[in-house]
Order: structure tokens, then C-alpha cells, then sequence
């Protein structure tokens, strides 16, 4: 792909972030009023009695920092609420786990019904857990926290993708779809679970290939600048990378950014998120070939499946569904359709439980199908 249509990509990603921003940890300003795994299910439904229909539910959203993917699932998630007729407190940790500490003693102070999170990084979970748990408000956390206690006091649920999986199939894409030989790996934030699965899913793709030989892996913590920066030490010292296998969408574009000012213009990008940015590049047959994502629907399952449980139906206590894996087959489909807020758009009360009681089994893991 040519370098100006790179530089566009990128440019225009980064403003789209730049202007969507980040919430202060003082409620949303945009927060809006208007409106299986597992056979077992939660032991702990809340009687149906005890919501006060005429009363609006309030739900304090607490996420990790202001990347692509947090805010298609800030954005998602928002957009479920507003559907439900539920009020949504949006926090930003900005990638600082203390921060999601102060945001969430915020919200508790503040008596909010239920609060959804995924936080920076493990250990700043386990404190939330701590604390919820103490407050005696659900929760649901998701993408990244502990799957192991979903169920159990107050901790409703966990939602989230199969990373591990994720990592593997994209690594065997690069592989055995495209044929890559040589290939550089950029990690994301190595204390957080994504980061962590991530990563083994790419070992264990590895394993089976020792004819692949990994030049040279580094974490870059999900950002793009330090994707880029990484990517132009990595690639500097290994010219000969064919490939580069990105733990996520925002990192891939700064790794596809150094390529170009580096002239190495032959370099195959795959990634993780299914980003507008990323799906451009796929569609305009550029460096980017795959990304497997569309994982922000988190939010939303966390949301709708919380209202379904202060609601009494009910909640399973861990839902896990693999990505999806866009490239040039299905690329301008899921863009069509995910630019829209498609996936959960107009289809909440079709998606409760509690709106919708036959509703479908395993609407979860089928989500994303049909791409």
C-alpha cells in the first residue's frame, strides 16, 4: 500500500481518538437518560419485587484507557443502556489502575445499582472485586478479571472472549494462510490477562510451526505510538521480518506507520480489534491482511445481562465467545454493519432475557456469526 494511504489511515484514526476522548473520572457528560458456557446460573438472582419499575437503574461503566477498542465498547455499552431505559456513569482509567480504584470508590459513594468493568491490569481487579464485594453492589466484569469467582457473593458474572484462542488463530492465519516465515511480535500490556492469553495463543501456533522462526517480541501496552516506536527498534534490527503479529488493532497501525518511514513496504500486518482503521486497510488491499475482534460487545452483554438480573432472569455466570476473524472475504460487511453500532443496535429487548424470555440459548456465542 502506498505511504500516503498509510499516513491517511493512521491520521484519521488517530483524530477519531483524539476527538471521542476519554471520561473524566466525575460521571459521563454524554451519559445518556434516554430510552455459555456454563449450565449453571448465578445463585443470587434479585427478586423481581425488590426493582422498582417506575425507578431508572443506574450502572457505573469503569474501563482501562482511551484506545480504539475501548471506546467502540464505551460507545456499544452506552448504546445498550440507552436502549434499556438505564442511566450509565462512564469512568476512564486512563491506563492507571489506581485511577480505577478512585473511579469506582466514586461510584459506590455515589450508590450506583451496578457496576460494569474491565480493568487495567490484573491485581487492579482483584482490589475491585475486594470492594464491591464489601459495598454489597453486583458486578460484572469483563474482557479481563476473575472468571473463577463469577457466580459467587456479589460478582454476577464475567463476560469475555477466548483471547488464547484468539492469539492462536491469528498466529496460524499468519502462517498457514499467508504464508510467513519470519515473523516480529508486539505484545500488549503483559499484566493483564488479554496481553498474557494473547501471547500463549501465539506460542502454541509457534509450536506447531518450528519452521518459523520469531525474530523478536516486545510489549507495547495496546498504544499506537508505542506500537510504532517498538515496531522501528524491532524491525531495524531484523529487516528481514515478513510479517508482523500485533496483540491488537491500535499497535498494528503504529507498526504499520514505522514500516513505511522505514521503506519496507512488502510488510504484512495482523492484528487484533477489528478497528475501522484496520478493516480500511484490509478492504484497500494494504499491509493489514487479518484482524480478529469485534470483542467490544463485551460491554453490552455485561449491561444487558446485569439489567436481566436486577430483573430476576436468569444470568449465566461466565460467557465466553471466540472473535472474529475479518479480512478480505468479510471486510466490508462487518464494516458496514459495525460503523452502524449494528451488532447491538435496535436489538436489546431481542437480546434480554428478561425483555425477551425466549430469547435465544446461545445468543452470546452467536453474536458475531454470520460474517
Amino acid at each position: 500500500m502506498k505511504k500516503i494511504v498509510v499516513v491517511f489511515v493512521v491520521l484519521v484514526s488517530t483524530i477519531a481518538l483524539l476527538m471521542t476522548g476519554c471520561a473524566t473520572s466525575e460521571p459521563s457528560s454524554e451519559t445518556s437518560t434516554a430510552s455459555e458456557t456454563s449450565e449453571a446460573t448465578t445463585d443470587e438472582a434479585v427478586d423481581t419485587s425488590t426493582v422498582d419499575e417506575e425507578e431508572q437503574l443506574t450502572f457505573a461503566l469503569i474501563h482501562c484507557d482511551q484506545g480504539t477498542w475501548q471506546i467502540y465498547m464505551r460507545d456499544y455499552t452506552q448504546i445498550a443502556c440507552d436502549e434499556l431505559g438505564v442511566e450509565l456513569l462512564v469512568y476512564c482509567g486512563d491506563g492507571d489502575g489506581a485511577k480505577n480504584i478512585t473511579d469506582l470508590q466514586t461510584a459506590i459513594e455515589l450508590g450506583v445499582d451496578a457496576v460494569l468493568y474491565t480493568p487495567v491490569d490484573n491485581a487492579t481487579g482483584l482490589k475491585m472485586e475486594e470492594m464491591l464485594n464489601e459495598a454489597g453492589i453486583p458486578y460484572i466484569d469483563f474482557d479481563r478479571g476473575s472468571a473463577e469467582t463469577a457466580g459467587e457473593g456479589m460478582h454476577i458474572s464475567f463476560v469475555g472472549p477466548d483471547s488464547v484462542q484468539a492469539g492462536y488463530d491469528l498466529g496460524i492465519y499468519m502462517i498457514e494462510e499467508l504464508g510467513l516465515t519470519k515473523i516480529i511480535e508486539i505484545d500488549g500490556n503483559m499484566s493483564s490477562e488479554p496481553g498474557i492469553d494473547r501471547k500463549e495463543g501465539l506460542n502454541m501456533a509457534l509450536e506447531e510451526h518450528p519452521e518459523v522462526e520469531l525474530l523478536g517480541a516486545q510489549a507495547a501496552d495496546w498504544a499506537l505510538d508505542k506500537g510504532m516506536n517498538v515496531a522501528q527498534d524491532l524491525l531495524n534490527a531484523h529487516p528481514e521480518a515478513e510479517g508482523i503479529w500485533c496483540a491488537n488493532d491500535d499497535m498494528g497501525l503504529g507498526a504499520l506507520a514505522a514500516a513505511e518511514t522505514l521503506g519496507l513496504n512488502d510488510i504484512i500486518i495482523g492484528a487484533m480489534d477489528c478497528s475501522d482503521a484496520g478493516l480500511e486497510s484490509i478492504i484497500a488491499n494494504g499491509a493489514f491482511k487479518v484482524t480478529i475482534g469485534a470483542h467490544f460487545v463485551c460491554g453490552p452483554i455485561a449491561a444487558i445481562s446485569m439489567y436481566d438480573y436486577l430483573h430476576g432472569a436468569a444470568v449465566e455466570p461466565t460467557i465466553i465467545f471466540n472473535m472474529l476473524k475479518v479480512d478480505s472475504n468479510n471486510a466490508e460487511d462487518f464494516l458496514a454493519v459495525n460503523s452502524e453500532y449494528g451488532l447491538i443496535k435496535g436489538r436489546t429487548s431481542e437480546l434480554s432475557l428478561y425483555l425477551n424470555p425466549d430469547a435465544d440459548p446461545d445468543r452470546w456465542v452467536n453474536l458475531l456469526s454470520g460474517f
